[in-house]
């Protein structure tokens, strides 16, 4: 009985942190320039972090597909970015789950970054939908690459770090609700 309560609230924790994915992807971001600035990372590292590496993956991917359909206003549906989605997802999953240490959530994010974001986000863009060069559109998201790892690192360093008083918090609560459903 308590496994099969565990996994419904494990399913029901996945179900509100897509949720939470959509909203800071598609609601909460904002432009500057051409640099989109949002904290859809968190819910993922939440799961990768409490849940582990399928949980993290089911909120990047669903959230990438569900987001889209529902939500976009920058075109139709594109698998190639819910493949980068997914890399994102078990990245995070694998490095993060039960030993988010400072170098593990440095790498995570470097990982994602220069996997996800410059070289196949890059790619989708330059092969599917700008149609211009690779290095040009490289180039042009530099300081993206700059600043939003940095921006990854801290905010994560905050929250999932094991040694962060926001971690020691979300530990003791998760644990809490984890004891009452076993």
């Amino acid at each position: 009985m308590s496994k099969s309560r565990s996994t419904i609230f494990k399913f029901c924790l996945t179900a509100m942190l897509i949720a939470l994915n959509i909203v800071l992807e598609r609601l909460l971001a904002f432009t500057v320039g051409n640099q989109q600035i949002g904290f859809s990372f968190l819910p993922i590292a939440f799961a990768a972090v409490y849940l582990g590496p399928f949980y993290a993956l089911s909120v990047s991917v669903i959230g990438d597909i569900l987001g889209t359909v529902l939500l976009s206003t920058q075109g139709a549906f594109f698998p190639g970015f819910t493949v980068t989605a997914a890399l994102t997802g078990i990245c995070t999953g694998f490095l993060l789950y039960k030993k988010a240490t400072a170098p593990r959530i440095v790498i995570n994010v470097f990982l994602n970054f220069a996997l996800g974001s410059v070289l196949l986000n890059t790619f989708w863009l330059s092969e599917f939908f700008i149609k211009a060069p690779y290095v040009s559109i490289l180039v042009s998201r530099i300081p993206q690459f700059i600043i939003m790892p940095l921006i990854h690192i801290t905010v994560n360093m905050l929250v999932f770090w094991v040694k962060s008083p926001v971690r020691k918090t979300l530990d003791r609560e998760v644990g809490r609700i984890f004891s009452r459903l076993g």
